[in-house]
């Protein structure tokens, strides 16, 4: 996708455009598509997330930190109207086999029309009322992952067991991300690459001779519950 947007003569600025876009690893070959009524903002959004490792989408963020900026492609495959923007995001990923895309979920949820006053009003009454007493929020804030919902087994690391990414990558000082280190422990046998050791302090204190190794070498794996 060219950064050049057509100008717009009133604020001389480049106008919005409204499109499908799709930023595609041609390392992996795996594609994420998306949509919404100003794709150079979309474009500006994501890069930024992934940078500060802050990206919603974790598969997007951990091919992001093992193979770089370089590796991603954005581009504008569709200038679409606002009204149709799901429609055709949708048919888009339906023609994508889960393997090669990025998207989580199976249906669109991005851009469409803005939503009207009284959309917002139902939706705000919706979810009004719904907060959790004190009682239930200190057994939430003090129940062990594995009483949680998305408890899927354990994270195997140098340190030890942990029953989550995240306090997995505490116990390692923090010295990687959480999503980092749930995809060496998930993918154990996926050699390292010049490109993840130059991304990656962790690796770079071993020196290059990780380069070749796999995440299960170092002591990374994944005990499913």
């Amino acid at each position: 996708m060219s950064d050049s947007l057509p100008p717009n003569p009133e604020k001389g600025m480049p106008s919005p455009i409204s499109g499908v876009y799709a930023i595609h690893n041609h390392i992996t070959g795996k594609t994420y598509y998306g949509s919404g009524k100003d794709v150079s903002n979309r474009k500006a959004s994501h890069f930024w997330q992934m940078r500060s490792q802050r990206h919603k989408n974790y598969l997007l963020q951990a091919d992001f930190d093992q193979y770089g900026a370089e590796s991603f492609e954005f581009e504008l495959i569709q200038a679409v109207a606002n009204q149709d923007l799901r429609k055709v995001e949708q048919r888009y990923i339906d023609q994508t086999a889960p393997q090669s895309r990025y998207n989580l979920a199976k249906k669109a949820t991005g851009g469409g029309p803005p939503k009207t006053a009284e959309t917002r009003r139902k939706l705000s009454k919706s979810h009004t009322g719904k907060r959790h007493d004190a009682a239930t929020i200190e057994k939430i804030r003090n129940r062990r992952p594995e009483q949680n919902g998305s408890f899927s087994g354990y994270f195997i690391t140098p340190n030890g067991s942990f029953a989550s990414a995240p306090l997995a990558a505490s116990a390692m000082g923090d010295v990687l991300h959480f999503v980092t280190l749930r995809r060496w422990c998930q993918k154990p046998d996926t050699e390292f690459t010049i490109h993840s050791y130059k991304r990656c302090a962790y690796l770079q204190s071993f020196g290059e001779s990780v380069i070749g190794m796999t995440p299960r070498a170092m002591g990374f794996g994944f005990d499913p519950a």
